[in-house]
């Protein structure tokens, strides 16, 4: 055995013995790879996508179309639209760097408030006040069959979960390792499944672990403790309290976009996807895209006239409605369905779907923020290899919602295999092993940042007044002004921060871009030969081999 292994197998030993369920050991082998190999940490390729609401300069929702010099919403690579044509996205290119990164998600903003003319965007998750759900208009993507079949999922998802959820935004940070990594850990495990199998297996681990604690995000990221009253679209849940006739807020909330107003709503708690490995998450994921669902079909299929209310009638219409924090992503060719391209060529990167855009970032997320999130991803990637049980699972969502709910309460205890454990304590013991890892992967870059950026997190665990989500109803109370107006505040000071930067330094090719996506789009729409039945007919046929 290699010495360099045999040391940190015996320093694995030193795991406390009288707090069984607090111990975090990772795993020897990775661990002393990545030491060995820290130099590859430079390769971790991650990704942006950020979604925002346009607004009007008085702060409600825009009601004009997605600007046409920002290009084809269907198939521009970095500027789209989500459910709604007002709720951008920004999306980056995979990248190395996290300045790189950020240096993206700033021409992207800088572009787009170039083109937008007296709009801005909103700045905050939980979307503002709208007085009239009938403002907010499902995104539209052209004429072509796939154009058509993204608008009427819209419309399934309209009718389900209703348009209030849909216009609530997020981030999505996208995250892959090395394939090198991967090899020498294969290798050096002496595994007898193929290196693509290990690899999958690997990516199975970590969201398994993120599962386990990301309820840590949540606290240190979650930036919507309030919300505009029309968020409400029910009964006034006993966790909220009145602000003012327009804003609601719960005391020691950290993030209201996953909670039951937001997308950890209860329409899918049925929904079970197993994250024991591929062949069961793409079985699992499949079904739910072909059992029927007796209140969907109440909804019906066609309208009177002729257009489609929703793509079917099944508990799922197709595999990126189930809303999960974290999914396994593989890109997908013009047409495929992302379980059969998970299945033909494995997990190619992870998705983090749980993060709230933050209100006090230009660009909604920080490089400080990314590069922690690489090193929590590590950390999962590196700790306990176990499935999750059905005890560990609703252990996960119990804490998930306290943490949601009254994250920031003092003395707040979860629950650990069965025990109850204070929050600020298990938060503690993850960063003792953030640390190490992060001291690794500072040695493999040349600007260190990992180390730094775990230290700053861990002080919102001793205060919890500098986590974003305490800053929002600090400035609320301070200023005397509620969620909206806040908000508006922000959104006006963004607006003049990018429009008083230089020009662009990559203006001209994002012209280029976007001017390539409008004819790409026609191209599209020229070239259809079936009729829209006999595309969603081929469309959903494909299956796993």
């Amino acid at each position: 055995m290699h010495t360099w292994l045999s040391v940190i197998l015996r320093s694995m030993k030193a795991a406390s013995e009288n707090r069984p369920h607090l111990n975090f050991q990772l795993d020897p082998i990775a661990l002393a790879l990545i030491e060995q190999y820290g130099h590859l940490f430079a390769k971790i390729t991650r990704g942006v996508e950020r979604e925002s609401l346009r607004i009007t300069e008085s702060g409600h929702i825009a009601k004009t179309k997605h600007p046409n010099t920002l290009g084809s919403a269907l198939t521009h690579p970095f500027i789209t639209t989500d459910f709604s044509e007002s709720l951008i996205e920004l999306v980056t290119p995979p990248l190395n760097s996290l300045e790189q990164l950020q240096a993206s998600l700033q021409n992207l903003h800088q572009f787009v408030y170039q083109h937008l003319d007296y709009e801005l965007l909103w700045p905050a998750s939980m979307p503002p006040f709208i007085k009239d759900q009938n403002d907010i208009k499902i995104a539209d993507y052209g004429k072509s069959n796939i154009a058509k079949m993204k608008q009427a999922y819209r419309k399934g998802l309209q009718h389900r979960y209703g348009k209030m959820m849909q216009v609530i935004a997020g981030i999505h940070y996208n995250f892959s390792l090395p394939s090198e990594l991967f090899s020498l850990w294969h290798e050096l495990s002496a595994a007898k499944s193929s290196l693509r199998e290990f690899t999958d297996a690997a990516y199975f681990r970590l969201m398994r672990n993120y599962f386990r604690h990301y309820w840590l995000l949540i606290y240190l990221f979650g930036a919507s403790p309030t919300c505009a009253a029309s968020s409400v679209t029910g009964s006034l849940p006993s966790y909220l309290k009145v602000w003012d006739k327009e804003t609601y807020f719960a005391a020691y909330a950290t993030s209201l976009r996953m909670s039951g107003l937001g997308y950890n709503n209860n329409s899918q708690a049925g929904i079970s996807i197993s994250r024991d490995n591929l062949s069961a998450y793409a079985k699992d994921l499949l079904s739910m895209t072909q059992i029927p669902y007796p209140d969907y079909a109440k909804i019906g299929l066609i309208d009177q006239n002729g257009e489609y209310r929703q793509l079917n009638a099944n508990l799922l219409q197709i595999e990126n409605e189930y809303y999960s924090p974290i999914r396994p992503k593989q890109v997908t060719r013009p047409g495929e369905r992302p379980v059969t391209a998970l299945c033909e060529r494995g997990v190619q990167y992870i998705e983090v779907r749980s993060l709230d855009v933050d209100p006090f970032s230009a660009c909604g997320i920080e490089m400080s923020q990314a590069a922690f999130i690489d090193v929590f991803l590590v950390f999962c990637l590196l700790a306990d290899p176990e499935n999750l049980s059905q005890v560990e699972c609703q252990e996960i969502r119990d804490n998930l919602q306290k943490v949601v709910i009254e994250g920031r309460k003092p003395g707040l205890n979860l629950e650990r295999q069965g025990h109850a454990v204070e929050m600020t304590e298990w938060a503690k013991r993850l960063f003792e092993q953030f640390a190490k890892i992060a001291h690794v992967m500072d040695l493999g870059i040349d600007k260190p940042v990992f180390a730094e950026a775990v230290s700053w997190q861990l002080k919102k665990i001793e205060d919890s007044g500098l986590t974003p989500s305490a800053k929002i109803l600090t400035a609320m109370a301070s200023t005397q002004q509620n969620f909206s107006q806040l908000m508006l505040e922000q959104a006006n000071a963004y607006k003049a921060y990018f429009k008083q930067l230089p020009l662009v330094s990559n203006h001209r090719e994002l012209m280029e871009t976007a001017k390539a996506s409008l004819i790409e789009q026609q191209k599209i729409e020229a070239s259809d030969t079936l009729n829209f039945e006999q595309f969603v007919e081929r469309y959903f046929a494909q299956g796993i081999k």
